[in-house]
């Protein structure tokens, strides 16, 4: 056949779609089956990574990402906190005739005595330190943090007939009279009353009289009411939200719970000697911030500790970097982390100091 004939029969294949591909059944090749797939199914996205987060063996790791690699469970989001302290009460509760105390953690708080009558009682409930005002009732006396039966019975078979001791009342301090030889001290009532014994005609009598104002029954007499204050957390410590309660007697006068100025401040209450309480303001430092009166860490990082211009740093949020920079010869342009933001501004090196590289050096 000639070559013009071979040619004719080629072009007439074609034109009716018969012709074969050059591998076995017409099928496309396995490689350029698989890579067209490739082409079809997109990429899979990057994932984002969050925290930071506490992981089930009890450290925070600083991303949900490096949590998985450790092949560790999330329990949750934040820092990790330490397990809460167990109350535990020496006396195994309300128990008014022993004198015990409530421990919990670094707080201990034991049973003291308001007055001759009443009994401050502190015992552990649902894992709380509380505080119970307890009447010790008739015929008993608090002494030294606990309620005791009160010694009025013993008489002397010496003692002098009739009644000895003073012949008037006195609330403001703590007498004994003596009737047939047995010693009849004055009491506290309630909390602002006292009970006072004397003699009159030859005989025992008693009155009850009220406390004035600014005094309460304290150990059988009318005494001055004290500030006293009561603090949960150590001054210093800003990881801990702290309480101060100032009191007088039975009264509060007053309650501070530690709070935040700003993302980056805290107010922190102690007690003072006198009773009463006051507040000093800490930073969190670089790396925290200020959450519920607390300082816990942030998303924000630093390298040069914070607003420090004699240190070049940088600092990263969100995984966006800024570096501190000189803006001229005199001038550091510096990033600091507020909250989990970045604050930034112009600052002047000062005398003797000229800005290298993003820090105030001497000059």
């Amino acid at each position: 056949m000639c070559m013009r004939g071979v040619l004719l029969i080629l072009l007439a294949v074609a034109a009716s779609g018969c012709l074969m591909h050059p591998y076995s059944g017409g099928a496309a090749p396995e490689n350029q089956t698989n890579a067209s797939a490739a082409q079809a199914t997109p990429p899979p996205a990057q994932k984002t990574c969050l925290g930071p987060v506490c992981g089930a063996d009890g450290q925070t790791y600083d991303t949900d990402c490096e949590a998985m690699n450790a092949r560790t469970a999330i329990l949750y989001t934040g820092e990790c906190q330490p397990p809460e302290p167990a109350c535990n009460d020496t006396d195994a509760g309300l128990n008014t005739t022993f004198a015990g105390a409530a421990v919990k953690g670094n707080e201990t708080d034991a049973d003291y005595c308001l007055d001759s009558a009443q009994l401050v009682e502190y015992d552990c409930l649902d894992n709380t330190i509380t505080k119970t005002v307890v009447q010790c009732g008739a015929h008993s006396e608090c002494v030294d943090g606990a309620c005791t039966a009160e010694n009025e019975s013993a008489q002397d078979l010496g003692a002098e007939p009739g009644c000895n001791g003073t012949s008037e009342p006195d609330i403001y301090s703590r007498g004994t009279v003596t009737w047939n030889g047995t010693s009849y001290s004055d009491l506290c009532v309630d909390y602002h009353n006292v009970k006072d014994y004397f003699c009159q005609d030859g005989k025992l009598e008693s009155i009850n009289n009220n406390c004035p104002g600014g005094y309460a029954c304290s150990g059988g007499m009318c005494a001055p009411l004290v500030l006293t204050c009561t603090a949960t957390a150590p001054a210093n410590d800003t990881t801990v939200r702290g309480r101060t309660t100032v009191s007088r007697g039975l009264g509060t006068v007053s309650e501070d719970i530690d709070d935040c100025v700003d993302l980056q401040t805290i107010r922190k209450y102690y007690c003072l000697q006198n009773g009463s309480d006051t507040y000093e303001e800490f930073s969190c430092g670089s790396g925290k911030k200020c959450v519920d009166g607390r300082c816990v860490r942030s998303t924000c990082t630093e390298t040069d500790g914070g607003r420090d211009i004699y240190r070049a740093g940088t600092t990263t949020v969100q995984g966006h970097s800024s570096m501190d920079v000189c803006t001229d010869d005199h001038t550091v342009h510096e990033y600091y982390c507020y909250g989990d933001g970045v604050l930034d501004e112009e600052i002047g090196c000062g005398t003797g100091y000229l800005c290298d590289n993003g820090a105030c050096i001497q000059s």
